[in-house]
This record gives structure tokens, C-alpha cells and sequence, in this order.
């Protein structure tokens, strides 16, 4: 996080949309979702999970972000350098 603040430049105003199915149950998907978003945001992620989680996301992207504008390749450079 602190690497963020010090490149104000890739600042974005980011919005989540997050849908889910369930709210207000004990094993809430809402709930899940935010306790795993906490794991991550805390490091506390397998290496494995983590590279393969990059891995399919860059896939599902297309691997062409780069060819769109230098906005997207500055975007996957720090994607990869918070790993």
C-alpha cells in the first residue's frame, strides 16, 4: 500500500462492484468475499495461490492490455510489483 501512496500518478478513484448471493446468513458470500479480500491486503496469501491468481487473471484479460494505452501497462506494472 505504501508503494501506491509514494506514485500518486496511479491513483484511480477505483470503484468495487461486488455480487453475491447471499447477505445476511452466517456464512454470508458478502462476508467470505471481504475475509478473503483481508487476507490478501495483509500478505497473508500462499505464493502459489497468488502467482496462479495473477496467472488467470491476466489470461481472462487477454494479455493485450499493453497494446491499449500506456495507462494499462503502467496498471500491470503495479499489479506485479505488489507481488
Amino acid at each position: 500500500m505504501k508503494k501506491l501512496r509514494e506514485a500518486p500518478a496511479s491513483y484511480h478513484k477505483p470503484l468495487l462492484l461486488t455480487l453475491v448471493n447471499s447477505v445476511n446468513t452466517s456464512d454470508a458470500d458478502l462476508k467470505l468475499f471481504f475475509a478473503q479480500l483481508e487476507l490478501v491486503g495483509r500478505g497473508k496469501v500462499r505464493q502459489r495461490v497468488w502467482a496462479q491468481a495473477k496467472s488467470e487473471l491476466w489470461d481472462e484479460l487477454g494479455n493485450g492490455l499493453e497494446k491499449l494505452s500506456r495507462r494499462y501497462a503502467r496498471f500491470r506494472t503495479t499489479i506485479v510489483s505488489i507481488a
